[in-house]
C-alpha cells in the first residue's frame, strides 16, 4: 500500500477559511491518487456498502 503524504495546515494562510480550503483541496488530491492506484473500494448499492461496514 502506498503511503499518502500528509501535509499539515500551514500557519501562513490569511485566515482559517483559506486554510480549510487548502486542506480540502489536498484531501481531494489524495483521494484521486488513491482512486488511480486502486486503493478505493466501490459499491454497487447501499446494501453492499452496509454489509462491508459490518465486516470491519
Amino acid at each position: 500500500m502506498v503511503n499518502a503524504e500528509v501535509r499539515p495546515i500551514k500557519a501562513d494562510y490569511a485566515d482559517k477559511d483559506e486554510a480549510r480550503v487548502a486542506e480540502f483541496e489536498e484531501g481531494v488530491r489524495r483521494g484521486v491518487e488513491q482512486y488511480k492506484t486502486g486503493q478505493v473500494k466501490t459499491f454497487d448499492d447501499k446494501a453492499e456498502f452496509l454489509k462491508h461496514l459490518r465486516t470491519l
